[in-house]
């Protein structure tokens, strides 16, 4: 609704008998309509009826703007890849007027009223996995989440200067340990393979606790004091999430033998099988939340753990070492 509510404004002419159109989509929307089971169906017919073509709403296509093409050289992609930046800077530059930008803004929306929706058990297994998990996240992660506009304009100014080059859609990387060097290929690009001498991995290792390389976490999965969390699809098949296994709130850690492990619960991103949407890191200000915590009842009390860590720690000396709460000083550490 957002999109074409925006597009009405922006661009009447794209949108015949609009506020026609703006009120039925608005019923078709409503709960009542999905009744039907083919809701989808009739809004698709309602905007082939009243928007032109050019400009109907492909979030699939805004999601994965390079497939099904095909370029004769990274020279090709590079010049389409700029493009896209520079119009995406645009689109960014005109706000509220931009019907593409509300409805990212709107998925944005979503996703916080999802997040809440789904938190503590809102969903099943099944759709966990299958759909929230399986496909929506990468989805709206990919278009409602991302850099300010100025890194857009900034890394569109690094390619037309040469200083940045792209490899292309579904990369694929080798070694070539006679020369030295990395080279990276993709399907879509018609063009030698890059090569380079040092190659980065630039992003963030995944948080899963069944192979983290934390050793505090790796001795508690080690000790059977907390496990990871399995789910079923609805075909029936485990997966084991990337989670911990916990109680509902307050979040008692689970052991390996099924028992709840006495005084000790997970916060933050070891809740990321029962809270979607956990943050991946502390917010400007706020101190870092330590992944597993220990308390004694009423008689835990707050402290500080080097590295400015908030961690509980029990006034009972008898708990093992292995079982006190404090984030790796090291970023390799975190999970």
């Amino acid at each position: 609704m957002a999109y074409y509510s925006t597009l009405v404004a922006a661009e009447p002419v794209a949108v015949s008998d609009a506020t026609e159109f703006l009120a039925a989509l608005e019923d078709l929307l409503q709960p009542h309509a999905h009744a039907t089971g083919r809701w989808e169906n009739h809004v698709a017919e309602l905007v082939s009826t009243h928007v032109a073509s050019s400009r109907r709403l492909d979030l699939l296509g805004l999601a994965a703007p390079l497939a099904g093409h095909s370029f004769a050289s990274r020279k090709e992609l590079d010049a389409a890849v700029v493009d896209y930046l520079d119009d995406d800077a645009r689109r960014s530059a005109l706000g509220e007027s931009d019907p593409v930008k509300m409805a990212i803004g709107a998925l944005h929306t979503g996703r916080a009223i999802l997040k809440s929706a789904v938190a503590d058990g809102g969903i099943t297994d099944e759709s966990w996995v299958g759909e929230l998990r399986g496909w929506f996240e990468s989805f709206v992660e990919g278009l409602a989440s991302g850099p300010p506009a100025l890194r857009a304009e900034q890394l569109a100014a690094l390619a037309r200067a040469g200083v940045v080059s792209f490899v292309g859609p579904d990369p694929r990387f080798s070694v070539d340990r006679s020369q030295r060097v990395f080279r990276a290929v993709s399907a879509w690009v018609h063009d030698d393979a890059a090569e380079a001498r040092i190659l980065i991995e630039a992003m963030s290792p995944a948080n899963r606790v069944g192979v983290s390389v934390s050793p505090f976490l790796r001795q508690l999965l080690a000790d059977g004091l907390v496990r990871p969390k399995v789910m079923m699809t609805a075909e029936g098949t485990p997966v084991q999430t990337s989670g911990l296994d916990v109680q509902p709130h307050p979040y008692r850690v689970v052991g390996a033998n099924g028992s709840v492990t006495p005084g000790m619960y997970a916060l933050g991103l070891q809740l990321s099988s029962t809270q979607w949407g956990q943050p991946s890191r502390p917010k400007p200000g706020h101190p870092m939340v330590a992944a597993i915590g220990v308390a004694n009842g009423p008689s835990a009390t707050p402290t500080k753990s080097p590295g400015t860590c908030s961690a509980f720690r029990s006034k009972n000396e008898h708990i093992p070492p292995t079982r006190m709460s404090m984030l790796p000083a090291r970023s390799d550490e975190w999970t």
